[in-house]
């Protein structure tokens, strides 16, 4: 464990707030030039006078990094330079149709497009996912989206459907997406969004419950850690969302990694137990140092 993740481990940040706790970490931890000085900047508070400091002190030091800035929110930023995973996406011939709109009555006029995202570099099953749009070209965009989230996260999304109304959410099923915006996003927003919503995906498809949130094993674990977000702590199905939004924020970063794991113990460990029953044994860990192929549109 390297200096920066040791000082997740001590009672000084444990006695922060749980603002100042996922502040600090978002400011050291993000992809971007600021926060990798930042993470310098702890670097050198993290001393080994540091870490014999009484509890009091060591808060006082760390909030004196926070002064700095920081963000009561974790790092969710979702992409390629974030996730270090990056695949490849051949799209079909758009065809026109129209589809049922999410949450409401009536059909909308658009295209069906088959994304399917090529795995064999990453020695994972090819996916079909059937996107439905307003636009034909809008199908790109979610493929791209896809192509930087892990199969093992987006294994179970068959259908996405995007339609233009003010209801301006994303909404996931057991295997389907609805992307409700009254503007057309970008990839960056779909993959950010969608990574979180994916974290519903999983949950619904425990074979041993309807929804893996709602079990003891997953409570208890939110019960012993600090939040995540205060929209995670709204209801169990929220706070498993947004902690897989924080996973995948983080793969391929062996910091944020380790930082998640100190803060957040009994979550990692549930998590853990509950993705690779589902994907495999180890299947989390294969994921911590992604295999990384160029990323390019087939044709």
């Amino acid at each position: 464990m390297d200096k920066v993740a040791q000082v997740f481990t001590t009672d000084g940040f444990k006695s922060l707030t749980s603002d100042e706790q996922t502040g600090l970490f978002n400011y050291t931890s993000a992809a971007s030039s600021r926060s990798a000085h930042m993470r310098e900047v702890l670097k050198g508070v993290a001393t080994d006078e540091f870490f014999n400091e009484s509890v009091s002190n060591q808060a006082a030091a760390l909030r004196k990094v926070l002064d700095n800035g920081g963000s009561p929110q974790v790092n969710r930023g979702v992409n390629a330079e974030s996730t270090g995973y990056e695949t490849t996406y051949k799209l079909s011939k758009s065809t026109a149709t129209t589809y049922s709109e999410y949450s409401k009555d009536g059909d909308v006029k658009g295209y069906q497009t088959a994304v399917t995202l090529n795995n064999s570099i990453t020695e994972q099953p090819q996916q079909v996912i059937n996107v439905y749009t307003t636009e034909a070209s809008q199908a790109r965009e979610v493929a791209k989206a896809y192509a930087v989230i892990p199969y093992e996260f987006r294994q179970y999304i068959t259908n996405v459907f995007q339609t233009n109304n003010d209801g301006n959410t994303f909404n996931t099923g057991k295997d389907m997406m609805a992307i409700r915006m009254n503007f057309l996003p970008k990839n960056g927003q779909i993959a950010m969004t969608g990574a979180h919503e994916l974290g519903h995906s999983l949950t619904f498809n425990d074979p041993n419950s309807d929804d893996y949130s709602h079990t003891q094993e997953w409570t208890d674990a939110v019960k012993a850690d600090a939040a995540v977000s205060d929209y995670g702590s709204s209801n169990e199905d929220e706070g498993f969302a947004e902690f897989t939004q924080l996973v995948i924020s983080s793969l391929g970063n062996s910091h944020d990694m380790q930082a998640i794991q100190t803060m957040y113990p009994h979550r990692w460990a549930a998590f853990e137990k509950y993705f690779n029953s589902l994907n495999g044994d180890n299947a989390l860990e294969k994921l911590y140092s992604p295999v990384s192929t160029p990323f390019n549109e087939t044709n």
